[in-house]
């Protein structure tokens, strides 16, 4: 009786997944398996977008710490000039950093189109370390 019951089960389930594909979708387990990995898919996409963001807020922070300390900057690094020379190159390269991002998007998107975000994100760090390094010297 205990056999006959769950052949009944059973061929109740079969003739569901005949009748109504949505059942057939619920419990067919590639379905289930294409959906965790769906679900992995959109927790990895969070993630590489929340470290974007991070990024990003980095590098803006860097740019306000740039535009603010603008003054101390004219003093350091440029000789004594007339009136407000020193200033005004220092917001000269300030303002060729801005003219120069979209140059470096269009060069490192074709890097990391051709071969690989990775590689992009190596040379971008070495690109921005090594000037940095040879200030310090």
């Amino acid at each position: 009786m205990d056999h006959q019951s769950n052949l009944s089960t059973a061929s109740s389930v079969e003739h569901h997944m005949e009748v109504d594909p949505f059942y057939a979708s619920i419990h067919d387990p590639e379905v289930e398996e294409s959906q965790q990995r769906s679900s992995n898919n959109r927790r990895h996409d969070l993630l590489k977008t929340i470290a974007g963001v991070i990024g990003n807020a980095f590098e803006w922070y860097d740019f306000a710490i740039f535009g603010f300390f603008g003054d101390v900057i004219a003093d350091v690094f440029f000789p004594e000039q007339d009136g407000n020379a020193a200033l005004i190159e220092s917001f000269a390269i300030f303002g060729g950093a801005f003219l120069m991002r979209p140059v470096g998007g269009v060069l490192m998107g074709y890097i990391g189109d051709t071969y690989g975000r990775k590689k992009a994100l190596e040379i971008s760090i070495f690109l921005m370390a090594f000037p940095t390094f040879f200030m310090g010297c």
